[in-house]
């Protein structure tokens, strides 16, 4: 199973490496044997919800999102009654998402 990771920062130099993987989480994940989906986006966006628009081409079918700090501001959009993905990767409004949110 893969698992996205949406790391946080609102306006600081942080990315998905440094929130990510030099802590350990990815390698900790990768040990249990789960794949991590680890993209940077951007710590200054427009609109919360333009961020989880960003990031929901990356989500096929159910899909685990694990988001931390301001990360959860886009991972809460994306876990939205009706956010899902159209078959070009744009979302649509019309019915809940398969997917699970995870915050920890």
């Amino acid at each position: 199973m893969t698992v996205l990771l949406i790391h946080g920062g609102l306006g600081e130099d942080i990315g998905a490496d440094r929130f990510w993987v030099r802590p350990g989480v990815v390698a900790g994940r990768s040990a249990l044997g789960f794949d991590a989906l680890a993209p940077d986006r951007t710590t200054t966006p427009v609109s919360w919800p333009g961020s989880a628009t960003d990031l929901a081409p990356l989500l096929a079918g159910p899909s685990t999102v694990v988001a931390g700090s301001n990360g959860v501001s886009v991972a809460l959009r994306l876990a939205a009654p009706g956010f899902r993905r159209s078959p070009k990767g744009l979302p649509r409004r019309d019915s809940p998402p398969p997917r699970t949110l995870i915050l920890r």
